[in-house]
């Protein structure tokens, strides 16, 4: 029985051996036998680390908020002397000349009512150091437009509680490109706004997720699915509920850096906050 099954593990050692052989012969006779040609055999990948993938929000936004200096001592105070009283309050403007050098500076006295133009409502001001007219709506969503300021108001708050654009407008009687227009100004002014009160925040915690929406509207579902699918990424402070950062796009890898580097520029540089998200892929890459 023993030499039965010798007999037959021999034959089957030798098939094996042949067969290694062809298998680490093959690649070499499809190569060739010269040594250059040797030479273009791929070499085998060694385990390491990978590159990080490049951050394109790193590579266009800017970096770190730049620390702002102070402006130096302020000039001397205008007093008025003569004439009557100010019976108009002008000590939250300042003059919009770059070129006076009371620009920028509050309650100073260099600011004084100047009627209304064309009978309007609002206020005419000047600035006595540079004998600039400006009205005091100047910088704000307010100024150019001939709508009342509560109008605008009231518009602008019927979008932020979820009423359609052009319902906003068959509200308030007006043009559905008008209030476009407003949301898009009061838009601006609050990032701008929003970039100049709130930086070098110190966090302990961060949650990031991200929302599925549609844009648009169809008739049928597959036809909304099939063009106009959207992503929102949000991050949020849970202690204090502050929306840090918002960002619109898809759900990939560059939409996941573009909101995790919003949110490090409102961050102090000796912050290092916890993320928490929903273990999703492209969290862990950035």
């Amino acid at each position: 029985m023993l030499n039965h099954s010798a007999t037959l593990i021999v034959p089957l050692v030798g098939l094996v051996s042949h067969l290694l052989v062809l298998w680490w012969f093959v690649p070499l006779w499809r190569v060739g036998w010269s040594g250059p040609q040797l030479d273009k055999l791929k070499p085998q990948r060694r385990p390491g680390p990978t590159e990080p993938k490049p951050c394109p929000a790193c590579a266009t936004a800017q970096t770190k908020r730049e620390t702002v200096t102070s402006p130096g001592e302020p000039p001397p105070a205008l007093v008025c002397k003569r004439g009557r009283p100010r019976s108009v309050d002008t000590s939250s403007h300042y003059c919009p000349n770059q070129s006076c050098r009371y620009y920028g500076w509050l309650g100073l006295g260099n600011i004084r009512a100047n009627g209304h133009p064309n009978g309007g409502r609002w206020h005419q001001l000047a600035c006595t150091g540079c004998h600039r007219t400006f009205l005091e709506t100047i910088n704000t969503i307010f100024y150019g437009k001939q709508v009342p300021a509560e109008t605008i108001w009231q518009a602008l708050k019927a979008l932020a509680e979820g009423l359609d654009l052009r319902a906003t407008a068959r509200v308030f009687d007006l043009d559905p490109n008008t209030v476009e227009s407003w949301l898009t100004q009061a838009a601006q002014h609050l990032t701008a706004v929003s970039h100049d009160l709130i930086h070098d925040l110190h966090l302990s915690q961060v949650q990031v997720d991200e929302l599925w929406t549609l844009l648009g509207q169809a008739e049928l579902t597959h036809q909304r699915q099939g063009r106009s699918q959207c992503w929102v990424w949000v991050g949020i402070d849970p202690v204090s509920k502050l929306r840090l950062a918002w960002v619109v796009g898809d759900r990939s890898l560059a939409c996941a850096q573009r909101l995790v580097h919003a949110i490090w520029l409102l961050l102090a540089p000796d912050c290092v906050p916890l993320f928490l998200s929903d273990q999703w892929s492209a969290y862990e890459a950035t």
